[in-house]
């Protein structure tokens, strides 16, 4: 085969002619004409044109086929969705729709209250009233459990402290450990108390505690002043030790009249109220036998 025929082969198949078409166009005897090479152009060129034609239309008609059938399968779940039986075209089917759901619309209160599921409902929940309640209480529970265990860590500081003051606190370790009981009431009256990276600031009335300056009051001196409502500080004599500035058997102090701790011990147990046992504990903190 000869180049010549080998290209005739090609462009035949190219663009789908006879060779008795093709030939005129390209030889000129055995030789290839000089214009050949433009004629071959303007035959690929209409080619192109030709297929993007026809993939256009072929797109098109598949566009057009897919369309149709989304807009029948839309069309169909219309009807089905609003009951509407009659083969309607679209232009028509919409303003049925709408009489459709306006018709299902016009629910009255009382339509609602007779559902099913409302009713199903009305038996599983909680009434306003009810649940405003209920989430007060937990309201009140959460800030008194938070201020509970805050106030667990105010104690936790403030106990080792009352211990490292110099306090004559009474020999009996039932009485010391009332006293410590009404000390650390005093504390936790106290509104709230904040943490700091040092101190502990004890809140009142949604301030913090301030000295006359202004200055917020230490802990430590917050917690002495409410120590010395209860137990007395050790005086120091003159040769700078301890001594016990009251008297030994001073059992008739502030009023009290013991014979011994057994009986002043069993005073204080048959007190009920609390408040007369604070004053109680407080009138004979000094006592000694």
């Amino acid at each position: 085969m000869t180049v010549n025929d080998l290209f005739l082969s090609f462009v035949t198949k190219v663009f789908n002619k006879s060779e008795d078409e093709l030939k005129p166009l390209i030889f000129d005897g055995e030789e290839i004409k000089d214009e050949a090479f433009e004629k071959l152009i303007g035959l690929d060129t209409a080619r192109v044109k030709r297929l993007k034609s026809e993939s256009t239309e072929k797109f098109n008609n598949g566009y057009s086929k897919g369309k149709a059938e989304t807009a029948e399968e839309f069309e169909k779940t219309l009807r089905e969705h609003f009951g509407i039986t009659e083969e309607l075209p679209f232009a028509e089917l919409l303003p049925k729709v709408k009489e459709q759901f306006s018709a299902k619309s016009k629910m009255t209160p009382d339509d609602v209250r007779k559902h099913p599921e409302y009713l199903a409902l009305e038996q599983t929940r909680v009434p306003k009233e009810k649940y405003e309640t209920l989430h007060n209480e937990f309201e009140v529970y959460k800030k008194t459990i938070d201020r509970k265990i805050k106030f667990e860590k105010v104690w936790e500081k403030a106990e080792p402290t009352i211990e490292s003051f110099n306090l004559d606190w009474p020999t009996d370790p039932k009485i010391k450990s009332n006293l410590k009981g009404l000390i650390r009431k005093d504390l936790e009256s106290y509104e709230d108390a904040e943490f700091t990276d040092n101190d502990i600031v004890l809140i009142k009335d949604g301030k913090r505690v301030q000295d006359a300056h202004g200055n917020p009051v230490k802990f430590i001196d917050a917690t002495k002043e409410i120590v010395s409502n209860y137990v007395p500080f050790k005086v120091q004599d003159a040769k700078g030790n301890a001594g016990n500035q009251n008297k030994p058997g001073a059992s008739n102090l502030q009023g009290y009249n013991f014979a011994n701790k057994t009986e002043m011990i069993d005073a204080y147990n048959k007190i009920t109220d609390e408040k007369e046992k604070k004053e109680f504990l407080i009138k004979t903190r000094d006592i000694r036998f």
